[in-house]
């Protein structure tokens, strides 16, 4: 095996890109915070038990470089629920992750973050749509909410830049988000279906420069990139693990690079069908998902009874904590309202 590259970053995590006996690259993570490691070889996805590449990094990483930074700048939210879900608010230098089914207001919650950040540094915010909705879609959603931060249409439009990764001709979505941070993959495909990836490092179409602009950046969301390029057949889990793997740590390189405070948003799954109760849904893509996203938080409809003790009617949703350093997780669902052309707000 061989070490190809290294990264340690502002959550304690070792990133290790890891070249296997067989020539395939895999990522490999430590965290030394909560004692966890995983890594998107196959054996590891399939039967989540250390590996043999787990085993070759743990002789490999310096751990007096494996320390979380205890002094992050947050980006307040415009709601003091989340903001004291995540321990402050959105952390600059760190990749955060929220999880929605359609219609709970992850997008809405995307735009309110990008204007709070472009009020709070006066710096652009780059939001990349991966989910088919035209610049002039996001732009009418947009001007629905600026109001509220006191910003105007010119404003907003030179300062909350959009990128697509859906329309070219040329790359699948998947392939044209990667290649924005320094990654072409390709995939090969068996008789049987079954994927593989490979890829190669490239000069990423977001360049520094424009990086030096920019203090938040946005993806909304990953889950359908990786969807429309792999599917979500088992036997192609570990192929899915490698396309996240890669861009989560390329995404903290540049988080911590540049401080740019990054949030991607992903879709969850849930069962229909539950013998006592409701499913309240899991990440799409699993625990590597969680593991990878150190803050991160759910947002849940809501229930007729919380519409009516709450008078917020449909606009009230439910939020619930997954993840953030020093603050205990719980079960609890937390009322909170998506209020029309405003945004989350504790209201």
């Amino acid at each position: 095996m061989i070490l190809k590259d290294l990264f340690y970053d502002w959550n304690g995590i070792a990133r290790g890109i890891i070249e296997g006996d067989s020539g395939i690259e895999y990522c490999t993570n430590l965290d030394s915070e909560i004692g966890r490691s995983w890594c998107s070889c196959p054996r590891y996805v399939y039967e989540g038990e250390m590996c043999k590449h787990i085993t070759y990094l743990l002789g490999k990483v310096e751990y007096n470089k494996m320390v979380k930074k205890d002094d992050l700048n947050f980006l307040e939210t415009g709601s003091k629920i989340i903001d004291d879900m995540l321990g402050g608010g959105i952390p600059y230098g760190i990749v955060t992750a929220i999880f929605a089914e359609p219609t709970t207001g992850k997008t809405m919650f995307a735009q309110q973050i990008g204007f709070a950040n472009i009020k709070h540094t006066n710096k652009k915010t780059l939001l990349i749509e991966t989910e088919g909705l035209r610049t002039y879609d996001v732009r009418l959603i947009q001007y629905k909410f600026m109001n509220r931060w006191n910003l105007d249409a010119d404003k907003v439009n030179s300062m909350f830049e959009v990128e697509h990764t859906i329309g070219d001709t040329q790359l699948q979505s998947i392939q044209k988000l990667l290649k924005m941070f320094g990654y072409m993959v390709t995939f090969d495909i068996s008789k049987n279906g079954k994927y593989s990836t490979t890829f190669q490092k490239c000069n990423p179409s977001i360049k520094d420069e424009q990086l030096k602009d920019i203090s938040m950046i946005i993806i909304d969301s990953l889950t359908k990139p990786i969807k429309d390029s792999v599917g979500s057949e088992t036997m192609n889990l570990p192929a899915r693990a490698q396309l996240t793997e890669r861009l989560f740590g390329q995404l903290y390189h540049i988080a911590m690079i540049h401080n740019i405070a990054i949030m991607v948003t992903h879709h969850s799954t849930y069962n229909p069908i539950m013998p006592f109760g409701r499913d309240l849904g899991k990440p799409y893509g699993g625990d590597p998902i969680l593991y990878n996203s150190k803050y991160a938080i759910q947002f849940i409809d809501s229930t007729r009874k919380i519409q009516n003790e709450t008078g917020w009617g449909i606009e009230a949703r439910r939020i619930k904590l997954l993840r953030s350093p020093g603050i205990q997780t719980t079960e609890e669902l937390i009322p909170i309202r998506l209020k029309k052309d405003y945004g989350f707000t504790d209201e």
